[in-house]
Order: C-alpha cells, then sequence, then structure tokens
C-alpha cells in the first residue's frame, strides 16, 4: 500500500511535537560572577543604564538562555539570578552567607520550582577571610544539601574560573592562584563526597562543571579575575555542552 506524502507527513507531526521539550528552568546564585563582573564604568562614557547592560553581558548567568547566536530556542529559563558582590559561603558583614541566602533567611530570594540551581561561588572566603579550602568546600556541600533535599532541584557546582592576577587587598598574585588552586581541588572532592552521601540515600546527586581553563584570563576578564563579556559567554557554552 503506498502511502501519500502528506499522509505520511501529517502521521509524523505528533511525533515531532512530542520531541520538542520546554528548556529546563534554572537559578543561579552566588557572587559578583552571577549578576556582574567587577565593571567599574567610571571614565567609559556609559550612562547608569548603559553600564548595567555592560555588567549583564559580563554575567555567565545571563547567557544561559541564549549561549550561541544558533540557539533560536532557549537552552535555559534563567528565572533567577542572585548575586551579591564579594559574597562568601560563610557569614561576613553585609552577608548572610550562602547557606542562609540558599535557606531564604536573607528575604532577597525565592525559588519558583527550578529544575536546578547552579552555585557561582568566589575564593573570596579563603583568600580574604581566612577560611580553609576544605571549610569552604564543606559549606559549599552544605548549600548543594539545602537546593537538593530542601527546594528539591538539582545543584550544579563549579570549580572556579582561570585568573592571572589579585583584585584582593594586600594579596599577590601568587597568593590568589595558590587560593583558587586549593579550593578547586576542594571542591572536586566535595562534589565527589556529597554525591556518594546523596547516592546512598537514593536523593539527588550534584552536577559538576569544570571551568579550570575556560578560556584565557588576558582575553577573557576584565580584571584578570572577572569574566568580560567575551569570557562570560564562554562560561555560558561550557553550561550549554555539559547538556549535550
Amino acid at each position: 500500500m503506498r502511502i501519500g506524502i502528506a499522509a505520511l507527513f501529517a502521521a509524523l507531526l505528533p511525533i515531532a511535537a512530542a520531541s520538542a521539550q520546554e528548556p529546563k528552568s534554572i537559578s543561579v546564585i552566588g557572587d559578583s560572577f552571577v549578576f556582574r563582573s567587577g565593571w567599574d564604568c567610571a571614565g567609559t562614557g556609559l550612562d547608569p543604564a548603559g553600564c548595567l547592560d555592560l555588567k549583564v553581558d559580563s554575567s555567565f548567568a545571563s547567557h544561559l538562555a541564549y549561549p550561541y547566536s544558533w540557539t533560536t530556542q532557549p537552552e535555559f529559563n534563567v528565572v533567577g539570578m542572585h548575586g551579591v558582590g564579594g559574597s562568601t559561603c560563610f557569614l561576613r558583614d553585609g552577608d548572610s552567607g550562602l547557606v542562609q541566602r540558599l535557606q531564604g533567611l536573607s528575604g532577597t530570594y525565592t525559588y519558583g520550582g527550578e529544575d536546578k540551581v547552579a552555585v557561582m561561588i568566589g575564593i573570596n572566603d579563603v583568600i580574604g577571610y581566612n577560611q580553609t579550602p576544605a571549610q569552604t568546600a564543606a559549606c559549599l556541600k552544605d548549600s548543594w544539601a539545602v537546593i537538593a533535599n530542601t527546594h528539591n532541584a538539582t545543584p550544579v557546582a563549579f570549580t572556579y574560573p582561570p585568573i592571572n592576577a589579585s583584585v584582593w587587598p594586600g594579596k599577590t598574585t601568587e597568593e590568589a592562584l595558590t587560593a583558587r588552586a586549593a579550593l578547586n581541588m576542594a571542591i572536586r572532592s566535595a562534589v565527589t563526597e556529597f554525591n556518594a552521601a546523596q547516592r546512598a540515600l537514593g536523593k539527588k546527586e550534584v552536577e559538576f562543571i569544570v571551568l579550570d581553563n575556560t578560556y584565557n584570563p588576558t582575553t577573557g576578564t576584565s580584571d584578570g579575575v572577572h569574566p568580560n563579556p567575551t569570557g562570560a559567554q564562554t562560561i555560558a557554552r561550557y553550561i550549554y555542552w555539559k547538556y549535550h
């Protein structure tokens, strides 16, 4: 029996429609990487709106929906971007700390049933507030537990992207590089330990994205540390390929 082209096409339509999926929803929480990248607009000639646009363009979170020019359908529905400049995992003056912000105690962030919550925390704890990498990694595990077990979302963890300078007062570039390397090693161990414990309990595990070598910090950052728009988009593309 011969089937006409029109009939065949009509028969395939439900299959094609069924294969189309809504983009996963994601929120991002952390430090200045989340909502800006350390741009001081003084002397640039930008008005406040233009300066804000530059800061948003310098956030990897702002590119998660459309990391490439050809991603005409959004990859993620970005439902929240909550960054606190200089934020640490631990409580300090002016910041309730990552875990408390995730628990909603600060009143500045609410969750809306996201599939994933990504955490980008810098090396501020280690280089600026005398925490060991192991202490910061333990704090990160506590934050992933809130995401997975309280909010029932999948945590997404990152290592810290490349740097080639220090922006921390009184700290040398060598000290910054040492802190970054030590924290990234501790994060790797924390992911392994967290996932083993979650797996044993049948609970959500953290998804891990390595950003160690995402870009050359000379061309990918604004100051040797904070991503510029090119670096931010590169980070978003690393995240894109994690899910493809």
